[in-house]
């Protein structure tokens, strides 16, 4: 294709992932092109290169995008969204209308799944604002897709799941209260393992969960939290504190305090 030459010679560091996309593409291994996709649009080379991210949308994925897994291709479209914003070529504003735009013009063929893992997508970057006007945009999103999630079964991809609750999760970190944020984060990690977050993420996410479920009214069951590893985030950080005093309450004392 035009596009994989003319970008591999602009752009060496990534001439062999795009040889490979073309190859897979002209081949018509469209499996193996989505796993490839998904790879590429996720590596640091390809995320500190924002407009090969734009262009590889415009000029590569929408010539293949019907032909791909709709899930997948959403999951392609988000990475290649939000690493455009982190790298500045886009605002967070730009990429939210990206987003949205793809979904009211793709909506039938995309199907119910693929549409609301791109919604939260854009609520997740709209998110990053957090002025009034963005947290009323999400608040209305995630009250939208709460329908379509109470229909999804366990046949439905967890990314899903992981997508609207992380967006549901933020949510309620911002505008309270604790303890509907501490259900949204179990629920996230129910779906998302804390393993596969940066280690920065995870600590802060372990810090905040910790916070919600003491402060959080009405909750008293911290062993659901404390069946999680989240909590080991904590350990030899000055905020290991939180993690052995929710595991003294969930012992029945403060003995060990």
């Amino acid at each position: 294709m035009d596009f994989v030459e003319t970008q591999a010679q602009a752009t060496p560091e990534v001439a062999e992932d795009l040889a490979a996309l073309g190859e897979l593409f002209s081949k018509k291994l469209y499996h193996e092109l989505t796993t490839a996709l998904r790879t590429f649009v996720q590596s640091d080379a390809a995320r500190q290169r924002g407009q090969l991210l734009l262009d590889l949308e415009e000029k590569f994925l929408s010539k293949v995008e019907a032909k791909l897994n709709q899930l997948q291709y959403a999951m392609i479209l988000g990475d290649l969204v939000v690493g455009a914003v982190d790298s500045t070529v886009i605002s967070a504003q730009e990429g939210i209308e990206r987003l949205k735009k793809a979904v009211e013009d793709k909506r039938g063929r995309l199907g119910a799944e693929p549409s609301l893992y791109l919604e939260m997508e854009a609520a997740l970057l709209a998110l990053r604002g957090a002025d009034a006007n963005a947290l009323e945009q999400v608040k209305k999103a995630l009250e939208e897709a709460k329908p379509t999630m109470d229909g999804l079964t366990g046949t439905t991809d967890t990314a899903v799941f992981r997508k609207y609750y992380a967006a549901a999760s933020d949510y309620r970190k911002l505008v309270g209260p604790p303890e509907a944020f501490y259900r949204a984060a179990l629920s996230l990690l129910s779906y998302a393992s804390a393993d596969d977050m940066p280690l920065n993420k995870r600590r802060i996410l372990a810090t905040d969960v910790a916070l919600a479920a003491l402060s959080g009214e009405g909750v008293y069951n911290f062993g659901e939290v404390l069946a999680t590893p989240i909590l080991d985030a904590l350990n030899h950080t000055p905020n290991a504190w939180l993690g052995d005093l929710l595991r003294i309450f969930a012992a029945g004392g403060g003995g060990g305090l």
